[in-house]
């Protein structure tokens, strides 16, 4: 283990936190995107949740760039609009699992 001195102390220490998958997704998301979206679909629907608290709790990215959360009104839409952010020069995500993904094919 690295560090700054003789204390035994790491370098970087971080910051203990206890998450589940989603949340840990969602952490990272919000760092390395601009925006993302998402509708909500069972089993993801925490993902889309937590990433839409961050932008309601004024959260930035690694960038300090504000965070935008769109959340169409079906997984067509979604993916749309996620291509449309993307082509549009932005960093995008996007949250869905199961039959959602296979109905996003139609318009990918």
């Amino acid at each position: 283990m690295s560090s700054d001195s003789d204390n035994g102390k790491p370098r970087y220490e971080g910051i203990p936190t206890i998450v589940d998958g989603s949340m840990a997704v969602v952490w990272v998301e919000q760092n390395i995107t601009q925006g993302a979206c998402s509708f909500p679909i069972t089993s993801s629907t925490t993902m889309g949740g937590g990433y839409s608290a961050a932008v309601a709790n004024g959260a930035k990215n690694v960038w300090g760039e504000k965070l935008i959360f769109i959340e169409p009104e079906s997984e067509h839409s979604s993916a749309s609009t996620c291509e449309g952010f993307t082509l549009a020069g932005g960093r995008v995500g996007n949250y869905t699992s199961g039959q959602g993904l296979v109905l996003m094919k139609e318009v990918l």
